[in-house]
């Protein structure tokens, strides 16, 4: 159950319009023109998934699911995996993070509006998985010095590493259930 954001009805002549509808970020529509004066806009993307930011953080933004999610976005998108030289272990890091920490948590927090309340879950994330990036580095080193081949020593660290994410990514889940207000 969504709450309603934008408690204004629609306007009858939006309804006798042949423009276009897009969806905004409360839920509504809104008109824009097909033409050439719409790409003219002063608004620019501040990602490269095209999403424009809102106007401020102003009372609206507390109770919003599209809030909520842009949060733990940036947190999640804050794991750095650019660290670590050898880009097929870097790929193969970043996938496991990608489907146990990533999509897991997204998925159970796309129906919180307030941040606030799970907010204190997320203190340690980036920490934790940035030892758990460490120790694989470390480890890999150790296993390519070793004289093992790159591929042999990827695979061992990428079974470590996903066992670590998936203890955070279950640590993580606990307290976002247990905090989570519906």
């Amino acid at each position: 159950e969504k709450p309603t954001e934008n408690p204004e009805p629609s306007s009858p002549s939006s309804q006798d319009d042949d423009q276009p509808k897009e969806p905004t970020e409360d839920g509504g529509e809104s008109s824009k023109p097909d033409d050439a004066d719409s790409e003219a806009s002063t608004e620019k993307p501040s990602k490269k998934d095209g999403k424009v930011p809102s106007a401020g953080k102003g009372p609206s933004q507390k109770g919003s699911y599209a809030a909520t999610y842009q949060e733990i976005v940036k947190i999640l998108d804050s794991v750095d995996f650019k660290s670590i030289e050898d880009l097929h272990l870097q790929r193969m890091l970043e996938n496991a993070f990608q489907a146990r920490v990533r999509n897991p948590i997204l998925e159970q927090t796309g129906q919180i509006a307030d941040f606030g309340a799970i907010k204190s879950c997320f203190a340690k994330l980036t920490g934790e998985v940035k030892k758990l990036i460490n120790a694989a580095k470390k480890q890999f080193k150790t296993c390519k010095t070793g004289g093992e081949n790159s591929s042999g020593c990827t695979d061992q660290q990428e079974n470590a590493f996903a066992d670590g994410v998936i203890n955070v990514a279950t640590t993580l889940q606990g307290c976002i259930s247990s905090k989570r207000k519906d």
